[in-house]
């Protein structure tokens, strides 16, 4: 007879071959703006505006009103100019803009490249003098402007993620305008243009720690508290209008996502037995224990002992004298065994690059001579 025993298993073994919903950009929190007042303030430094340089972010919203600002250096206070400025427009397109010379119009730069559906997106620009500008979505070049003049150099403006300062108007003072809704997180700023292959690199949600000539980066993962933190330069952003709480802060959010957890039986084909039951409590999540267990009640009943088999990919395959097998071989760990009807005890690392990726479950019985498969469990990891 076998001891009873609770497994736990880390599934970051699994991370190879895990197939998520989505891309998500790196660490766990970011920052959610209401689009009424909520902003981040970076005092001005001449080193975020540069003729040859990237800036991007990951953003998510919904919003198909007006103008909505992602991250911008706005007009200045001095001359009636404005660096730049990445946004999302009434269409829901991603764009960006920019002054080329004083007191003359914005060039406005259209991806043609629809993001406010509710997903997250890495978006970026980079630009040269003589070469232009590139948009970039999810790492892929959107769009082309090589025959534009670089932007202003000499823009004495203060950096705001989520709302544009000093813009189509009056020279500063001017309040905030040009609100976000949604959330955005990992703002970066180069001062050289980046390559197809690191923008592609971004885009599947690795954090540009060691990028040469990066100038700054917030990462928006101190998920508490008035400040944001460029882990290159020191620069220090100010959540709001003033260093207390107050209105105009917008909201850690712990994960990127809201995924609801999933368990759904697959029989197979032809179909095995319909014994193994999900957690009663709901499927997987990141941070928690998922708890499946066989039922024997009419299902091999002279069992010693269950197994477990997760994995990253599916399979169905018959074979003859033991049932169809759910779960492929080659992508999967084994739990177990354990005592016969006992939950398996299957933990799920507190990794937000989890969530919304697929697994899938089998159980086996272990019976005199042999083995009897079960159901499978298709899965989606989910948050709290």
């Amino acid at each position: 007879m076998f001891r009873c025993l609770r497994w736990l298993v880390s599934l970051s073994l699994l991370l190879p071959g895990l197939t998520a919903m989505q891309q998500l950009p790196p660490g766990c929190t970011s920052l959610a703006f209401d689009g009424q007042d909520d902003f981040v303030l970076v005092p001005h430094d001449p080193d975020l505006v540069s003729s040859t340089f990237t800036v991007a972010a990951w953003m998510r919203t919904t919003q198909r009103s007006g103008f909505a600002t992602i991250v911008a250096v706005g007009e200045d206070s001095r001359n009636d100019v404005a660096g730049w400025w990445l946004y999302v427009d009434s269409a829901g397109r991603f764009g960006f803009a920019y002054e080329e010379a004083p007191r003359t119009l914005p060039r406005w730069l259209d991806s043609g490249q629809v993001v406010a559906d509710d997903h997250w997106h890495h978006v970026g620009v980079s630009g040269t003098p003589g070469s232009g500008f590139a948009l970039w979505v999810d790492g892929v070049r959107a769009a082309d402007f090589p025959t534009y003049p670089p932007i202003v150099s000499s823009v004495n403006q203060v950096l705001s993620i989520g709302c544009m300062f000093g813009f189509d108007g009056p020279a500063q003072p001017q309040p905030p305008d040009h609100f976000f809704t949604g959330r955005i997180d990992e703002v970066t700023y180069w001062n050289r243009r980046l390559s197809a292959g690191e923008f592609a690199t971004l885009a599947l949600g690795t954090p540009p720690t060691t990028s040469p000539n990066l100038v700054a980066r917030w990462a928006l993962d101190e998920g508490q508290g008035q400040v944001v933190i460029d882990s290159v330069g020191g620069r220090i952003g100010q959540l709001g209008a003033q260093p207390l709480v107050d209105p105009a802060d917008p909201v850690w959010r712990s994960f990127p996502v809201d995924e609801p957890a999933v368990q759904q039986v697959r029989p197979g084909m032809p179909a095995n037995p319909s014994a193994l039951r999900g957690d009663p409590l709901g499927g997987p999540v990141i941070g928690g224990l998922w708890e499946p267990s066989v039922d024997h009640s009419s299902f091999a009943r002279d069992a010693v002992g269950d197994a477990l088999v997760v994995g990253g990919a599916m399979s169905n395959l018959p074979v003859p004298g033991l049932g169809t097998v759910l779960v492929a071989p080659a992508s999967s760990v084994v739990l177990g065994p354990v005592v016969p009807g006992v939950p398996f005890s299957v933990g799920v690392p507190d990794d937000c690059a989890l969530v919304g990726a697929v697994l899938f479950a089998q159980a086996a019985a272990l019976i005199p001579g042999g083995l009897a498969l079960t159901n499978g469990l298709d899965l989606r990891i989910g948050t709290p």
